[in-house]
This record gives C-alpha cells, structure tokens and sequence, in this order.
C-alpha cells in the first residue's frame, strides 16, 4: 500500500487509516472547514455507512490495495 496525505484522496477513493489488510475501509464523503482556516474532511466506513468521522487534511491515509 502506499500513502497519501487525505488531502490528496478524491472524492469517494477507498482508504485504510492503517497500514493493514484487515483495517476497515473508509471513504471521504465531504468537507468541512472550521473557522480559522483548518479543513477537516468527513470520512465513512464503507460496510457501516452510519460510522463516521471527521480528519485533518494532513492525517497520512493508505491507498493502492485490492478490496
């Protein structure tokens, strides 16, 4: 697997917050910027669409894997 900054994942991208093959798989579904200036993104389990959360666009993610 490589790695990416979150900032990087398109829209619907598949990502592992570990690097590990039985860490979940997340999507990012939207974007949220706080006042200040800090972007947060919102992420969501791909098998529990009602699990989700909020990371910074500098949090390294995983990509590049077979799901």
């Amino acid at each position: 697997m490589e790695s990416k900054q979150l900032r990087q994942v398109k829209k619907g991208e598949f990502f592992r917050l570990r690097d590990s093959e039985t860490a979940p798989v997340w999507t990012k579904t939207g974007c949220w910027t706080r006042q200040g200036g800090k972007t947060k993104y919102e992420c969501e389990q791909f098998e529990d669409a009602g699990h989700c959360n909020f990371y910074g666009a500098d949090r390294l993610v995983y990509i590049g894997f077979t799901y």
